[in-house]
Formats: C-alpha cells, structure tokens, sequence
C-alpha cells in the first residue's frame, strides 16, 4: 500500500513525494512530485494504481477527470503541505508572516530580528525562516517579484498553512512631490490594470482594501517609533515601472484614486486574503521617485528600510 506523503523511487531511477491520492470508480490515482536534493520539484506524474504496479495514464478524458478531481480534493484540504512551492511542515510556519520581494532582505531580518531563526523553506531561493520577536512566533518569507510569483505564496500560506495574518514589505516608486526617497506609505487600497483578479477567483475586480484593525496597528507602530508616514492608494502593476511610460498607465486609473506609490505585489496580496477571509496589508517604502534627483548613502537606504521592518514586526503582533 502506498500512501499520501510517503517517498517512492520509480523506474526511472528518480524519488517522488506522494503529494495526494484520490479514489475514483474504486480505482486509486496518486499525484506525485519528483524530488532534488530532497526537496521537491514542480515536475509532477499522475499515475493509477494497477495490481502492484503505478502506471501513467494515457487516455486524455482519464486523465483530465482525475485533474480535476486532485484539484477539487486540494481546495477542500486545509493542510496538504508541504506544497511544491514551499517545503516547510505543518507548524514550521507561523500564523503571523512577513513578506518582502527579496529573499536576501528575508535572511536579513531572520538574522537581525528574530530569536532563534530557522530556515524552514528555500525551494527556488524563495527562503523562509520562522523565530520569534517579542515573545511572538513570526515567519519571514520571500515572495519574489509581481503577483503571479507572490500569489502563489500569498495563497499556499493562507490556505494549506493557516497563516492568519501577511504584511507585504516592500520598496516602491513615489507618485507625488510630497513623497521623497525612504518615506514609508501605507496602502489603504490598491488598484491595478492586472487580470489577476479575474484569473484567480473569476473576479472582474481591480480594486482590492487591506485588513482596516491590520492598519490601525500599523498606524498605532509608525506613532510609537515616531515615524511619519503617507496613507493612500498604491497602484499594482505588471511591470516594473521605471522601465516603462508609467504615464500611459496612470490613465487608466479611475478619477479620484488617491494614489501614493506603485509596485507590483500588493494588489494580489489584499484580493487573496479577502477571498480566503485572511488579514493582509501593505507598507513600502519609496526608493525612487520621478521628482527629485535624490541620493541617498547605503547607510539611509538600510536605515529606510529597518524603519519599516520595526513597523511591520511591531504592527503585526499586536493583539
């Protein structure tokens, strides 16, 4: 008998994780990823259960019928972890995640910030560690660049390791004068031109609200480490915006959005967690800025961004 989350090698020659198996007609299909190193891979075989043997399904319509049933058994599962995009164990992750693009940022704040950090997921480089800050258990976790690669891991971590709360931390560009380079905003809504609503959950949505106590808390940190900050809306886009006429797409947002800065993540952060019922919010921090010939050292430019680290720690463990 082979079962869920047992490791097999096949004939040829590679270890797969049996990620899921699902009963059909009293015929028995297993979903399987191959394995690197001991971690898994996105090379996925589903196979069925013939005597004693797992073989490969051939016939299109079979294999389209079993699809679908994996993927319906997966939405009803709350903890089908480890997923292929993060092989941390059920409880190695925190209920309470900070996110930044880079993963190296991700290291950063494990090694400056949290007690007893542990490295619990680097599939793809994506590194998550999970330590505690003021005696709370906190996960920080890479979520690369744009929403179709921070998606992924915004979803994973809500819907199979109950994650309950997700603060985005991450550089932007300023879209006023008011705004200069290492000013903090923080995004009381996004909009975006993106499909990514529609394409995750069918939604012909563009616009997306952050977690209303989730905010409080991070007005409440800004007030108490005395930082200042700008509130307002931030505008998601599909592209990194200093290598496009952001202009031309500033056009297509609608009268009378409030905007403050744009990235590239928030949105699809702030329109996952209201589709799972989830807490997410979004604090930035400017590093360019279409109005000012600004330089800043190295040193501001860490000092900017600790800035907003203390915030996030601080905002997302409050009760």
């Amino acid at each position: 008998m082979i079962n869920k989350n047992e490791v097999i090698t096949l004939e040829n020659g590679y270890d797969y994780y049996i990620e899921d198996l699902v009963n059909i007609n009293n015929d028995v299909y297993y979903l399987l990823f191959r394995l690197e190193d001991n971690h898994i891979t996105e090379d996925l075989l589903l196979l069925k259960k013939s005597g004693e043997d797992l073989v490969t399904i051939d016939d299109e319509e079979e294999f389209n019928e079993v699809k679908k049933a994996f993927l319906k058994n997966n939405s009803n599962s709350d903890h089908n972890v480890p997923t292929v995009h993060i092989r941390a164990n059920f409880g190695e992750i925190a209920p309470l995640v900070l996110m930044p693009g880079d993963p190296n940022r991700a290291k950063y704040i494990a090694d400056n910030y949290l007690t007893d950090a542990k490295l619990v997921s680097d599939v793809r480089g994506i590194l998550a560690y999970t330590g505690t800050y003021n005696n709370c258990k906190i996960t920080v976790m890479a979520a690369g660049m744009g929403m179709p690669s921070a998606g992924i891991y915004y979803h994973e971590l809500f819907k199979f390791y109950d994650v309950s709360k997700i603060i985005r931390i991450g550089t932007c560009g300023g879209s006023t004068k008011e705004e200069h380079l290492m000013d903090l905003v923080i995004a009381d809504k996004s909009y975006t031109n993106s499909n990514f609503a529609k394409t995750y959950s069918d939604d012909d949505n563009h616009l997306a609200y952050p977690s209303h106590s989730l905010n409080d808390n991070i007005i409440k940190a800004c007030e108490e480490l005395n930082l200042p900050y700008h509130m307002g809306g931030v505008f998601t886009m599909d592209f990194f915006g200093p290598y496009i006429d952001v202009d031309r797409l500033y056009k297509e947002i609608p009268n009378g959005f409030d905007i403050k800065a744009e990235e590239m993540e928030c949105f699809g952060l702030l329109h996952i967690a209201s589709k799972l019922n989830k807490k997410a919010a979004c604090i930035l921090t400017i590093v360019d800025t279409p109005y000012y010939d600004e330089v800043i050292s190295s040193e501001d430019r860490e000092k900017g961004l600790d800035n907003m680290i203390k915030v996030a720690l601080n905002a997302i463990t409050k009760e």
